[in-house]
């Protein structure tokens, strides 16, 4: 079977969808009441249990809302980057034109913040059962935030590309092994309905020689060595197959796609010197062999190591289509 890459460089007619809430189908209107007061705002929510084992200063995620309009909304939530060991989360310091567009389109937006990693802190597993739990925590007070909780989408940048699209894997079965219990709603699911990413990474096993083969990168295999980024990532010392050969697997996007992933439109550029194009080259390659046309590469020639543009533009507005197709929005209005 040829696999399909679709490539949208080009520009697109500056056509804006917006992607509300169906006003008819859902019974959460019903639930708050036409006069419940809307707060437009939420900002360093704590999503962990009080009495979650694992508790850190950055399990928070800021939340806001449409300027108009009484909801329920769809959601974007964005997953910030920084090599896994830095990064902000707050949604002041990340409104990519993504976030921009999805607003102005009718989408509630959130930013999320997980655990880094350091010379004395692993991440990994930790770091996406973080992710996993806001998910929980935003879907379980959907009602009183407004949210419509079958309408959730996740993108994400880079470290958070990665995480984007680990989540966008999970959200397809549930045999994947994460913790989905200990920092609290429980039995709610963590799952999206689309994702969107952009320099994404996914098979760390694969980095070096995609790396190689592609050349030009100032990082190789520094990464995996003592002290580098995965090396704390996964918990220090050199990332090997016989020191985390399990954990290489488990982190792997990859190894949960099924037939019942979720669509994700990956976004990365040829002259990326940091993540290769081709690691979100072999999740889209993965996803349409298993269902063909459901995922989307967005190869972009020239453009490097970038977040998702800063303004809403030819690609933002693309990937806002993806997403208002994806989650099956109803007709476009404004409220």
């Amino acid at each position: 079977m040829k696999l399909r890459n679709v490539f949208l460089s080009f520009t697109l007619p500056l056509v804006l969808i917006s992607c509300p809430a169906d006003k008819d189908s859902d019974n959460q209107k019903q639930q708050q009441g036409p006069t419940t007061p809307i707060e437009r705002e939420r900002l360093n929510v704590d999503y962990t249990a009080p009495n979650a084992p694992r508790r850190h200063n950055r399990q928070r995620y800021d939340l806001r809302l449409p300027d108009a309009g009484e909801g329920p909304f769809p959601l974007v939530m964005y997953v910030h980057g920084g090599g896994f060991t830095g990064g902000e989360w707050r949604l002041s310091s990340n409104t990519n034109g993504v976030i921009q567009l999805a607003r102005s389109r009718g989408y509630a937006v959130a930013s999320i913040g997980y655990l880094l990693a350091s010379n004395s802190q692993k991440a990994f597993p930790e770091l996406v059962a973080d992710v996993l739990a806001a998910i929980r925590h935003l879907r379980a007070n959907a009602v009183e935030y407004r949210l419509d909780s079958g309408r959730f989408a996740i993108t994400g940048f880079s470290a958070g590309g990665y995480l984007t699209a680990i989540v966008c894997a999970v959200s397809g079965t549930e045999d994947h092994g994460y913790d989905v219990t200990s920092l609290g709603n429980v039995g709610v699911s963590h799952k999206v309905q689309a994702a969107a990413s952009s320099a994404a990474l996914t098979d760390f096993r694969q980095l070096n020689d995609q790396q190689k083969q592609l050349g030009g990168f100032w990082m190789m295999s520094d990464h995996f060595n003592n002290g580098g980024n995965l090396s704390q990532f996964f918990g220090g010392g050199a990332v090997t197959e016989a020191a985390y050969g399990a954990a290489l697997t488990k982190s792997n996007p990859l190894t949960h796609i099924t037939v019942n992933t979720p669509p994700i439109y990956m976004l990365h550029g040829t002259s990326d010197n940091l993540v290769p194009y081709l690691q979100s080259k072999i999740m889209v390659d993965k996803i349409n062999e298993v269902v063909p046309g459901k995922a989307v590469l967005n190869q972009v020639a020239g453009r490097g190591h970038e977040d998702f543009p800063a303004v809403a533009n030819a690609t933002t507005i693309a990937i806002l289509d993806f997403l208002d197709q994806s989650l099956a929005c109803p007709a476009p209005y404004r409220s």
